[in-house]
Protein backbone atom coordinates (compact mmCIF):
# COMPACT_ATOMS: atom_id res chain seq x y z
CA UNK A 1 0.00 0.00 0.00
CA UNK A 2 1.83 3.30 -1.62
CA UNK A 3 2.20 6.23 0.68
CA UNK A 4 3.89 9.12 -0.73
CA UNK A 5 4.84 12.71 1.01
CA UNK A 6 4.47 15.27 -1.72
CA UNK A 7 6.44 17.88 0.08
CA UNK A 8 9.34 15.93 0.01
CA UNK A 9 9.06 14.90 -3.64
CA UNK A 10 8.70 18.55 -4.74
CA UNK A 11 12.05 19.09 -2.83
CA UNK A 12 10.23 21.63 -0.03
CA UNK A 13 11.32 19.52 2.60
CA UNK A 14 13.45 16.17 3.35
CA UNK A 15 11.11 13.10 3.57
CA UNK A 16 11.90 12.65 7.09
CA UNK A 17 10.98 16.71 7.89
CA UNK A 18 7.95 18.11 8.64
CA UNK A 19 8.21 21.74 7.16
CA UNK A 20 7.58 24.76 9.98
CA UNK A 21 7.78 28.50 9.83
CA UNK A 22 10.24 28.90 12.83
CA UNK A 23 14.03 28.36 12.52
CA UNK A 24 15.32 25.07 12.70
CA UNK A 25 14.08 21.76 11.05
CA UNK A 26 11.90 19.03 12.42
CA UNK A 27 13.57 15.93 11.19
CA UNK A 28 12.15 12.45 12.64
CA UNK A 29 13.97 8.88 12.11
CA UNK A 30 11.48 7.61 9.75
CA UNK A 31 10.26 9.36 6.75
CA UNK A 32 6.75 11.05 7.02
CA UNK A 33 4.68 8.83 4.02
CA UNK A 34 6.12 5.75 6.66
CA UNK A 35 4.62 7.64 10.04
CA UNK A 36 1.20 8.74 8.25
CA UNK A 37 1.54 4.74 6.68
CA UNK A 38 1.80 2.89 9.69
CA UNK A 39 -0.84 5.36 11.81
CA UNK A 40 -3.02 4.70 9.55
CA UNK A 41 -3.27 0.66 9.64
CA UNK A 42 -2.50 0.58 13.42
CA UNK A 43 -5.61 2.95 13.84
CA UNK A 44 -7.87 0.81 11.28
CA UNK A 45 -6.32 -2.28 13.05
CA UNK A 46 -7.22 -1.07 16.62
CA UNK A 47 -11.06 0.16 15.14
CA UNK A 48 -11.32 -3.73 13.70
CA UNK A 49 -10.86 -3.00 9.84
CA UNK A 50 -8.77 -5.71 8.13
CA UNK A 51 -6.04 -4.37 6.41
CA UNK A 52 -4.74 -7.62 4.63
CA UNK A 53 -7.80 -8.07 2.29
CA UNK A 54 -6.08 -8.95 -1.48
CA UNK A 55 -9.36 -7.40 -2.77
CA UNK A 56 -8.19 -4.18 -2.43
CA UNK A 57 -5.77 -1.26 -1.82
CA UNK A 58 -5.67 1.64 0.46
CA UNK A 59 -3.26 4.42 -0.48
CA UNK A 60 -2.60 7.96 0.66
CA UNK A 61 -1.16 11.41 -0.25
CA UNK A 62 0.25 13.64 2.29
CA UNK A 63 -0.25 16.98 0.23
CA UNK A 64 0.60 18.96 3.57
CA UNK A 65 2.02 18.62 6.63
CA UNK A 66 3.06 22.29 8.05
CA UNK A 67 3.77 23.61 11.73
CA UNK A 68 2.99 27.36 11.96
CA UNK A 69 4.97 28.37 14.63
CA UNK A 70 5.63 32.00 14.61
CA UNK A 71 3.94 34.09 16.75
CA UNK A 72 1.96 32.91 19.93
CA UNK A 73 0.63 29.64 18.97
CA UNK A 74 1.47 26.78 16.59
CA UNK A 75 -1.22 25.97 14.11
CA UNK A 76 -1.02 22.66 12.70
CA UNK A 77 -2.29 21.51 9.06
CA UNK A 78 -2.38 17.89 8.03
CA UNK A 79 -3.90 17.06 4.65
CA UNK A 80 -3.96 13.49 3.37
CA UNK A 81 -5.70 12.55 -0.13
CA UNK A 82 -6.66 8.53 0.60
CA UNK A 83 -7.72 6.35 -2.24
CA UNK A 84 -9.15 2.82 -2.46
CA UNK A 85 -8.47 0.76 -5.57
CA UNK A 86 -10.24 -2.82 -5.82
CA UNK A 87 -7.30 -5.45 -7.74
CA UNK A 88 -8.88 -4.14 -11.08
CA UNK A 89 -7.88 -1.03 -10.42
CA UNK A 90 -11.53 0.37 -10.32
CA UNK A 91 -11.35 3.35 -7.81
CA UNK A 92 -13.67 2.89 -5.21
CA UNK A 93 -12.46 5.60 -2.58
CA UNK A 94 -10.75 9.11 -3.44
CA UNK A 95 -10.95 12.08 -0.80
CA UNK A 96 -8.75 14.61 1.14
CA UNK A 97 -9.18 14.73 4.46
CA UNK A 98 -7.72 18.27 6.27
CA UNK A 99 -6.90 18.64 9.82
CA UNK A 100 -6.28 22.10 11.15
CA UNK A 101 -5.57 22.70 14.84
CA UNK A 102 -4.10 25.65 17.25
CA UNK A 103 -1.60 24.67 19.97
CA UNK A 104 -0.20 26.81 22.67
CA UNK A 105 3.44 27.38 21.75
CA UNK A 106 4.66 25.47 25.08
CA UNK A 107 2.71 22.37 24.31
CA UNK A 108 3.91 19.29 24.22
CA UNK A 109 5.32 18.43 20.46
CA UNK A 110 5.07 14.69 20.28
CA UNK A 111 1.62 14.85 21.62
CA UNK A 112 0.09 17.47 19.23
CA UNK A 113 1.86 15.96 16.71
CA UNK A 114 0.00 12.23 17.57
CA UNK A 115 -3.43 14.27 18.36
CA UNK A 116 -3.29 15.93 14.65
CA UNK A 117 -2.47 12.45 12.83
CA UNK A 118 -4.94 11.08 14.95
CA UNK A 119 -7.58 13.33 14.17
CA UNK A 120 -6.87 13.10 9.84
CA UNK A 121 -7.00 9.27 10.36
CA UNK A 122 -10.73 9.76 12.51
CA UNK A 123 -11.94 11.97 9.52
CA UNK A 124 -11.33 9.15 7.31
CA UNK A 125 -12.87 6.14 9.80
CA UNK A 126 -15.68 8.56 10.16
CA UNK A 127 -16.15 8.77 6.30
CA UNK A 128 -19.54 6.76 5.33
CA UNK A 129 -18.10 6.19 1.91
CA UNK A 130 -14.74 4.89 3.14
CA UNK A 131 -16.27 2.06 5.59
CA UNK A 132 -18.46 0.88 2.42
CA UNK A 133 -15.33 1.02 0.03
CA UNK A 134 -13.42 -1.38 2.24
CA UNK A 135 -15.95 -3.81 3.10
Amino acid sequence: MPFTYLPAQNGRVKQNQIRNTAMGTLLFEQNIDTIIKEAVFKELRFVGVKTDSPNIKLSGEVQEFLIDDLGYSVDWTLRVRYVVTKNDGTLSYDSLKNIQKRTSKFANVFGALNEIIKANIEELIKDEAFRNAIK
